[in-house]
């Protein structure tokens, strides 16, 4: 769904759904979030001035510089969110695990005790969303990796690992940079989760490990408006992440999170044009400030 929002605007809104998932986080997993911004003092003067105007005077996140590189192409689609590839390179220098999610989630519950498990083990947890993929997009996969028989697809809302993992990620994808400039245009889809999904299959067909938690009550992606014949549902139990692209400006309200996900099932159930038409009225009418 494409914003009709201004950038000022839609710039508030995601301090809003950063500072909604800040909030959940704290208060599920104990964890504070941390923004990654090539623009620190920007976004810091503007995430005051909106807790100013909200009634919100205690930050819940941090934000931290890191550097952009270049190569990307600024004539694809999702070109400014695609930098997120660069996160891999902060990451491969923390200590322990770091977690990249994106800010349209609503944080409902704590992780299950099996994931963190995992997460000690130092596996990398990632969200397969290979469900439809075609020839075309698996063409496309092998191409920028220079590989054969790549067929999955992961969503890059949500990617989880250790230092040397986001290492290993990172160096996959900068090799990719240069071929995807040139020949984006051609691609079934632009943006990270192309040059990810490319580089998280050859890392596999060379060995590495990761985990799948598509089933596992972490997180699941919902549009609700997708398409007629999209018949995914929201699973039993719920995730404990929910990612949310056609409700950001729901996700931007003063709803308490519990009542959004109430509202999620409620969406849920409704038939496909109802529930189109229902997403496009909660965005509209629900404002923050």
């Amino acid at each position: 769904m494409r914003s009709r929002l201004s950038p000022s605007r839609r710039h508030w809104q995601y301090i809003g759904l950063a500072h909604r998932l800040a909030l959940g986080l704290r208060r599920h997993w104990g964890s504070r979030l941390c923004i990654l911004t090539n623009e620190s003092a920007r976004l810091e003067t503007e995430y005051q001035a909106w807790r100013d105007a909200c009634g919100s005077p205690d930050g819940a996140f941090d934000v931290r510089t890191i550097e952009f590189g270049g190569g990307l192409p600024q004539s694809a689609t999702f070109h400014a969110a695609t930098n997120k590839i660069y996160a891999f390179r902060h990451f491969a220098s923390c200590p322990g695990a770091s977690m990249l999610l994106d800010l349209d989630i609503l944080c409902r519950a704590p992780l299950p005790s099996a994931i963190v498990r995992i997460i000690e083990r130092g596996v990398p947890l990632v969200l397969d969303l290979s469900e439809g993929i075609d020839q075309r997009a698996s063409r496309d996969l092998d191409l920028l990796a220079g590989r054969s028989n790549l067929h999955r697809w992961y969503g890059g809302e949500f990617i989880c690992g250790s230092p040397g993992f986001f290492g290993q990620l990172f160096d996959r994808v900068q090799a990719m940079i240069p071929l995807y400039h040139d020949c984006h245009a051609s691609l079934i889809h632009q943006g990270d989760e192309m040059l990810v999904s490319a580089a998280l299959g050859a890392m596999q067909q060379d060995g590495v490990s990761v985990c799948d938690v598509s089933n596992l009550a972490v997180i699941q992606r919902h549009w609700f408006i997708a398409s007629n014949g999209d018949y995914r549902r929201l699973r039993d139990p719920a995730p404990c992440l929910l990612h949310l692209p056609s409700l950001k400006g729901v996700l931007d309200s003063r709803l308490q999170d519990e009542t959004i996900a109430r509202l999620c099932h409620r969406l849920d159930g409704l038939p496909y044009i109802v529930s189109r038409k229902a997403v496009r009225w909660l965005n509209a009418i629900f404002v923050r400030c």
